[in-house]
């Protein structure tokens, strides 16, 4: 039997292997860096489509911002205009509570007792919209003569129509 060749054949075998394991690790760390090239471009075209969203939500950001900044001056404004309406109603009511206590007083001046003040309160409340009162309250109810009325008319119906001329002048804002 000869036994000499089996030892030298797994010297061979292990040299063959020593060889070839350069070789093979070559081979994977070539695969290795081309599987890291893929990744790090796809982090990269990753990162690119993040950056594209955070450009798009900071413009939807800056547009959110101005429209609540434009709300803001329109609900600022509407504050306004709604307390304006508030102080115009309260003044409405207010003038319309004179005028029923001057017909009150002046009915009972007169010696009115029958009067239905009731029916009177309602009128008011249903008709006193807009009126052209030149007279104190104290004097609207009164009876008049004819030339004392004709001669209020006159003097209070051209200041009435001046001051409206005025007005219109003033929101048509042109030159006169």
């Amino acid at each position: 039997m000869i036994r000499a060749p089996r030892p030298r054949a797994w010297s061979i075998l292990a040299l063959a292997c020593a060889a070839a394991g350069p070789g093979c690790s070559q081979f994977s760390s070539r695969q290795r860096l081309e599987e890291s090239r893929r990744a790090i471009q796809a982090l990269r075209s990753e990162n690119d489509q993040l950056k594209d969203q955070v450009l798009a939500l900071r413009n939807q950001n800056e547009d959110a911002s101005e429209r609540a900044v434009d709300d803001a001056r329109r609900i600022a404004a509407l504050d306004s205009s709604i307390e304006g309406y508030r102080r115009s109603v309260h003044a409405y009511q207010a003038e319309r509570d004179e005028m029923k206590a001057a017909f009150r007083e002046a009915r009972i001046a007169e010696g009115d007792v029958d009067c239905d003040f009731a029916f009177a309160d309602r009128i008011f409340d249903a008709t006193f919209k807009t009126h052209s009162c030149a007279l104190e309250p104290h004097q609207l109810f009164r009876t008049m003569t004819r030339e004392e009325f004709i001669e209020h008319r006159r003097t209070n119906l051209v200041d009435l129509a001046q001051r409206a001329a005025e007005n219109a002048l003033t929101m048509w804002g042109g030159d006169r």
